[in-house]
């Protein structure tokens, strides 16, 4: 598969006044991917805007308030847009062995593929292109952001602080749907038929979302020439959503949002709550000195703390089979097959992300249910 990305990015600084300025851009994006037998899954243009604002409350740089707001483009990933080319994902054909009875590495009659005839009732056959689609127009998700800050030069300029706002929504997220309005294709290879198969659309959905808020503290200190603190502290409000966008090892994984509706619902199958980065809490400080040491140069040491807070979790059974009840409204609605089990997870209390809680321990690192973590890194450098 190819997939060709092209962007012409233009940007202008304008100064409004002694305190106000202004940065304007666009970033235009072309992106055509095309795969073996001239199958086209997208071919689009889009632009992306970029702004942002500037002002010095004082007139003499010491406090600064920005305001922002952009877009961004996602990236197409090969495991949605590819799905409908045979691209990791060709024609198969077993067929049974009808030759003379034989055995052995030298038994030439079981190495004659014509031995193996690929017919009706000796072959099974799949392809699963056959009975899949990308909408036309689909493009990558489109993220949102939009910032707010304000920042202040301390202590005679020793020091520095500042805090921001950080908004982003997610829109045009790409999922697979499988509706009876979507039709069946016979899957036919080599004039054998595979059987008929519900056909699984992929396109952009506003039923599949994203949101994160958060707050960042961010400041620094000069304690002296040669020795300074920094550190900075983020403060997750929300990252929240009903889509993760990926599995274990299984980047761009669908999920049965869009598939199968009349079975699966939200609160079961695909409920909204924090996903699984939410944070609500990350600290980090760090400290950097240096000491000269004339003809032998430099040293410098460093140490960082690191304080986070707890991760959440899902009760949740990835997996699982499709249950009766699912079966016989799959079939009474006039599907033509069954889903497969996989990536069928079920959510219990109908809630995604459980926050843990906020105890904070020492560990090397993080093992699973573990509440919080505290650790400390150190490191020396010397410059000849």
């Amino acid at each position: 598969m190819n997939n060709d990305s092209n962007s012409l990015y233009v940007a202008d600084h304008w100064v409004i006044n002694s305190r106000l300025s202004a940065d304007l851009g666009a970033r235009f994006e072309h992106v055509n991917a095309e795969s073996t037998g001239g199958i086209v899954s997208i071919s689009n243009n889009r632009v992306v805007p970029r702004l942002a604002l500037s002002y010095d409350v004082q007139g003499d740089g010491d406090k600064i308030v920005h305001v922002s707001y952009s877009q961004y483009s996602g990236r197409y990933n090969e495991a949605q847009i590819g799905r409908n080319s045979p691209v990791g994902n060709s024609p198969s054909i077993d067929a049974a062995y009808r030759g003379p009875a034989g055995q052995g590495y030298s038994f030439a009659a079981g190495l004659n593929p014509a031995n193996y005839p690929i017919v009706p009732g000796n072959a099974r056959v799949s392809d699963a292109t056959q009975n899949v689609f990308v909408t036309e127009g689909t493009k990558s998700p489109l993220t949102h952001e939009w910032t707010v800050s304000f920042g202040e030069t301390l202590f005679d300029g020793r020091g520095y602080a500042e805090v921001s706002y950080v908004g982003r929504v997610t829109h045009n997220l790409i999922e697979d749907f499988v509706l009876l309005q979507g039709g069946s294709t016979n899957v036919t290879v080599n004039g054998i038929s595979a059987g008929t198969f519900t056909n699984i659309v992929f396109g952009n959905t506003e039923e599949a979302h994203r949101q994160y808020q958060g707050l960042v503290f961010q400041s620094r200190y000069r304690l002296s020439n040669s020795w300074n603190i920094a550190g900075h502290y983020t403060l997750q409000l929300k990252n929240d959503g009903n889509y993760e966008g990926e599995g274990t090892n299984q980047p761009g994984n669908k999920s049965f949002i869009g598939d199968y509706p009349e079975a699966f619902n939200a609160t079961r199958n695909f409920p909204d709550g924090r996903l699984q980065d939410f944070q609500r809490s990350r600290l980090r400080i760090w400290s950097v000195y240096n000491q000269g040491l004339g003809a032998f140069g430099e040293v410098s040491v460093s140490g960082l703390w690191r304080v986070d807070s707890g991760r959440v979790f899902s009760l949740a059974a990835r997996n699982q089979a499709i249950t009766s009840t699912q079966t016989a409204i799959i079939k009474s609605e006039g599907y033509a097959d069954l889903p497969s089990s996989t990536g069928n997870m079920v959510f219990f209390n109908g809630e995604r992300g459980f926050r843990q809680g906020v105890a904070q321990v020492f560990r090397p690192a993080r093992m699973p249910g573990q509440a919080g973590l505290k650790s400390c890194a150190t490191r020396k450098r010397k410059t000849l």
